[in-house]
């Protein structure tokens, strides 16, 4: 539906602004919890912005839980051979995944 639309445009916009930063993500003298909170401001709020008035499907949260874990492997540096659970990369991050 139109939510669907809305959302896979906000993704589309809000992964340009992550790979904008790729060179804070990149650089290793920049802390981890520095990047973290980058990623909230920069992109996370993006993401997120008028959240609160949608009304989600499952597949949709799923949908923004996948980009949001897929961001913070790219920060971590954490490949999917790795076998690192996401309740590992949130812990390490020091936030809570989307639904939350």
């Amino acid at each position: 539906g139109r939510i669907d639309g809305e959302l896979e445009v906000r993704i589309g916009k809000v992964s340009g602004a992550f790979r904008s930063l790729g060179k804070v993500w990149n650089n290793r003298s920049i802390l981890e919890r520095t990047k973290v909170r980058v990623y909230e401001a920069a992109v996370l709020t993006i993401l997120l912005y008028g959240s609160e008035t949608w009304n989600t499907t499952k597949s949709q949260i799923h949908r923004l839980e996948v980009f949001h874990q897929a961001c913070l492997r790219r920060i971590f540096r954490v490949k999917w051979y790795n076998r690192v659970s996401i309740e590992v990369i949130l812990k390490r991050a020091g936030i809570s995944g989307i639904q939350s």
